[in-house]
């Protein structure tokens, strides 16, 4: 079954010219997400800037200084780095990877993650961000606005 999945999942990354390092690769993970959710009877994921823009300062913040990790290099979780954002959410999750050069290929080492691929099909989560850092540094925020 999963290697079904991973099939349909390069399949589609391959038709959407997964490759650059832009914004584009950032929403072709979004829909690879939408994808993979689907295929397990999931909703998909609408695409929030405002949750792009939490994973993008972490992300540049990751680089920046040199680190990798979950936790900002104040000392912040994606809750707190959410909340400084505006973001007023009642679930939020984060995934992080630093090295994958495509999106099938970040996508993939997050669903070979047993944590990672819980946040994948969270039923908790109706929005995401994704963003790519230099470095091959990826976030991606996923979360549940109000409640």
């Amino acid at each position: 079954m999963l290697k079904q999945v991973l099939a349909g999942i390069f399949v589609a990354a391959m038709s959407l010219g997964a490759t650059s390092v832009d914004a584009n690769s950032a929403r072709d993970v979004a829909q690879l997400t939408n994808t993979y959710r689907a295929n397990h009877g999931l909703p998909p994921l609408k695409v929030s800037s405002l949750l792009e823009r939490v994973a993008a300062k972490h992300g540049k913040d990751m680089y920046r200084h040199g680190y990798f990790s979950h936790k900002g290099s104040d000392g912040s979780r994606v809750s707190q780095r959410a909340r400084r954002s505006g973001y007023r959410y009642c679930y939020i999750a984060e995934n992080i990877a630093m090295g994958h050069r495509s999106p099938n290929e970040v996508l993939k080492g997050w669903i070979n993650s047993r944590p990672h691929r819980k946040t994948l099909l969270t039923k908790n989560a109706a929005e995401i961000g994704v963003i790519r850092e230099k470095g091959d540094i990826w976030v991606m925020v996923v979360g549940q606005p109000g409640c």
